[in-house]
């Protein structure tokens, strides 16, 4: 008998290129009906919690032939299945409570699906009522009517203090163009090739990181940045967050890199991953707005190595918002002023504050209860 191609070759050294995956998986085995639903749910915790994203636009065929690059190549070659089993996979993840899907409808000439997988601390709403925002607004534009229920903010904040000084919410079709589109279109240039903030090179062009002129746009020229409508959005959407709260194009470039590094993500960002880098902008933009305003690279690692130092259990990225989260609680505790943290005199860590102490106490009560590990072994 032949060799069979599709025989697997072995796995490669496991202190790399392997992505976590939760023991609720393999405790749960039995409650996958077919082998479609366990490759569905696979795939998309690959594609969100594998990046550090809660959630991702991903299309029908790629699932089944592997998520596209931005030159129409393909990451990876999906779960090898038809459409049609890929549909019926993701209905019975959806309905045993595995995925949360979102459909767009508000471009009825491309129907875009946002994939979650399922979360217990986070409100479960059944698929096609609402659509994961991508869109930044003021407290003037928090979200949608009647008419449009797919305009909804699900970020908090108070009347006057959204969640790090903006909220989020979904844009607008044609006939009802978003905060964002009106406010950008008012004040941008609309020239693709002029460059973001009047420096740069010739026919726009902008240097990359560590030149000596111009904004550092990963060496895009305007058109290159913008390029299609969707990545046009997105950057015009970013760069106008990150003036809102003071910064300028080249911070929010500095503050993206520096949550790249520590995110393990540049690679990705260097070879055209535009979700990535929408993600740490939008990241860099949270953090430098209040009551955080951690607004440069110096800061950002003085809060990745306080992080580290305190929750850090040795992983070496921060996963999702980690480091919002851990911003947040230092500023609960009264250890996060203007961006500086208190770790006491001469670098030594703080009492933790109520909020921090009430955590690790849960924590050091629900390590008692698990059989001990070998030394070095680190579990999700």
């Amino acid at each position: 008998m032949g060799e069979d191609r599709r025989a697997f070759a072995g796995f490669a050294d496991p202190s790399e290129n392997w992505v976590k995956l939760p023991k609720a998986i393999y405790e749960n085995l039995d409650r996958f009906e077919t082998m479609a639903e366990m490759k569905v749910v696979l795939y998309v915790l690959r594609h969100t919690w594998g990046y550090g994203d809660d959630w991702k636009a991903i299309s029908t065929d790629e699932i089944a032939r592997g998520r596209k690059r931005k030159d129409g190549s393909r990451i990876d070659a999906g779960t090898g299945m038809n459409n049609q089993q890929v549909r019926d996979g993701t209905q019975r993840a959806v309905d045993h409570g595995w995925l949360r899907v979102w459909h767009d409808a508000s471009d009825q000439g491309r129907q875009v699906k946002y994939y979650m997988l399922a979360r217990q601390d986070v409100a479960q709403t059944p698929p096609g009522e609402e659509v994961m925002p991508t869109l930044t607004g003021d407290e003037n534009h928090t979200g949608g009517d009647e008419d449009h229920p797919w305009m909804k903010i699900i970020q908090g904040g108070d009347e006057n203090h959204s969640r790090g000084g903006m909220k989020i919410i979904q844009g607008g079709d044609e006939n009802h163009p978003s905060y964002i589109d009106r406010s950008l279109d008012r004040s941008l240039d609309r020239s693709p090739d002029t460059q973001l903030s009047g420096e740069g090179g010739e026919n726009g062009s902008v240097p990359a990181s560590g030149s000596e002129s111009g904004d550092p746009f990963f060496g895009q020229t305007r058109t290159a940045w913008y390029g299609y409508n969707g990545r046009r959005q997105r950057a015009k959407q970013d760069v106008h967050a990150a003036s809102k709260v003071g910064l300028s194009p080249r911070d929010l470039v500095a503050l993206a890199d520096k949550l790249a590094e520590i995110h393990h993500l540049k690679p990705l960002i260097d070879a055209g991953d535009d979700g990535a880098l929408s993600k740490m902008q939008q990241l860099a933009v949270l953090l430098a707005g209040s009551p955080f305003g951690i607004d440069t690279a110096d800061k950002i690692d003085a809060l990745y190595a306080s992080w580290r130092a305190r929750y850090n259990k040795g992983m070496v990225a921060p996963y999702a918002n980690s480091l919002a989260s851990y911003a947040s609680s230092l500023v609960q505790d009264g250890r996060l002023t203007d961006g500086d943290i208190d770790d006491g005199p001469g670098g030594s860590v703080v009492a933790d504050g109520p909020r921090t102490k009430a955590m690790r106490e849960r924590q050091q009560q629900q390590a008692a209860l698990l059989p001990a590990l070998p030394s070095g072994d680190v579990e999700f």
